[in-house]
């Protein structure tokens, strides 16, 4: 849909998708190079979540909870966007306080708690990237650019979507895949397609913007 960058809601918008898109990508390698600079751990944990169990806590949840507060602070188009910003945010809070049990601790709850909620997450992103960023005004025809952008948030979604059903079942059957490392890299996948359709929707790639952006 049609934008324009003299509006100080759709700045202000411009601003919480920008800092996701950077921020979601970033967030894999800071928390293992903080791990492995700050405290001189190695070790890859065997998913994102897992840093909940290391020096590297803080930061955990602290980046989700600045997920949280800008997914609720955007307000897109309609009022569909701000419901599932909502969700999403929602969701990130309950990632962050319900934090996976730590290797070897035996609690169901907290690990199907974190799970759901990680799953609620991701989810609402792929809603996010294929349906809510690849709207365009009724009655209006999409510019080339614009269906670049389309193509892009698509493939970012499906990818998402693919990480989330491989994450779901290693979660789910217990499978040691990649070494036991599948949901981290997997999770860092998903993070990496969800970084670009926001970084995209930010308008950061100038090649791909209309004047004004879509």
């Amino acid at each position: 849909m049609t934008e324009s960058n003299k509006s100080p809601e759709l700045v202000s918008a411009k601003v919480i998708q920008r800092s996701l898109g950077i921020v979601g990508l970033l967030f894999p390698l800071i928390l293992y190079l903080g791990n492995l600079i700050i405290f001189d751990e190695s070790k890859l944990q065997s998913s994102l979540s897992g840093y909940y169990n290391t020096p590297m806590r803080d930061v955990f949840v602290g980046v989700l909870f600045s997920f949280a507060v800008a997914l609720m602070a955007y307000k897109g188009y309609e009022l569909i966007d701000n419901i599932i910003g909502d969700f999403a945010a929602i969701a990130a809070v309950g990632v962050a306080l319900f934090g996976t049990p730590a290797e070897g601790v035996d609690d169901p709850t907290a690990r199907i708690t974190h799970g759901i909620f990680s799953i609620l997450f991701y989810g609402s992103l792929v809603i996010f990237a294929i349906w809510l960023f690849r709207k365009s005004a009724p009655g209006t025809k999409p510019t080339e650019k614009k269906v670049r952008r389309n193509q892009i948030y698509l493939v970012s979604g499906i990818v998402m979507l693919i990480s989330i059903v491989i994450i779901a079942l290693t979660w789910l059957f217990d499978l040691d895949l990649l070494v036991g490392t599948a949901i981290f890299w997997f999770e860092t996948l998903a993070n990496t397609a969800f970084g670009v359709s926001w970084f995209v929707k930010g308008g950061l790639i100038p090649a791909l913007n209309d004047e004004p952006h879509n």
